[in-house]
């Protein structure tokens, strides 16, 4: 075995790794994400608000709990509707995003403790294949939060922060065929 006494990878390539996570990048998936959010938001918000009795009798069996729930639920409808109203306003004007959804992801998990403790308890004893996909997605925007408190310093810009497409455009293939016909961006 041969003895090296050169590094195995080069100063430029270790501050690379090092740094903290190219700041000077922007985050191409941060408006896919903001769309899950404001999508699942919308569902959980709608079905909480126009039919949380509904909801309620599927969650519990006793009608005294249901009668609880039907109010909690109502309530939370509107909560998530105005917390995801004051998100939304906040990252289409670039307000306070870092405080805005680390506070939306802590409030969020809270809500999520809260839940397993008093909606959820009948329900994950017994869980059905159509809870487990809409808990799983309760728990994929609480991730998808985590990523965009994490990332407010990579937002997209203003005029970019709702474009679906962000990623094809900063794809290696639109780079490689910009170059080739001579555009550039």
């Amino acid at each position: 075995m041969k003895h090296r006494d050169e590094p195995l990878i080069s100063p430029a390539e270790w501050e690379a790794l090092t740094s903290p996570g190219g700041r000077g990048r922007i985050d191409v998936y941060y408006p896919i994400r903001v769309w899950y959010l404001l999508g699942t938001c919308a569902l959980y918000a709608v079905a909480l608000i126009l039919s949380s009795h509904r909801m309620a009798s599927l969650l519990a069996s006793d009608h005294s709990m249901v009668d609880r729930l039907d109010a909690y639920l109502f309530f939370r409808g509107w909560f998530v509707v105005c917390a995801t109203a004051f998100g939304l306003w906040a990252y289409a004007r670039g307000w306070r995003l870092k405080p805005v959804f680390w506070g939306l992801f802590f409030m969020s998990l809270a809500n999520l403790m809260s839940d397993l403790f008093i909606v959820y308890p009948e329900r994950l004893s017994h869980p059905t294949p159509g809870f487990m996909v809409l808990f799983s997605m309760r728990l994929l925007a609480i991730v998808a939060l985590l990523f965009c408190a994490k990332n407010t310093h990579r937002v997209p810009a203003v005029g970019q922060r709702f474009n679906l497409f962000l990623p094809l455009r900063h794809s290696a293939w639109l780079d490689r065929r910009d170059r080739s016909s001579g555009h550039s961006r």
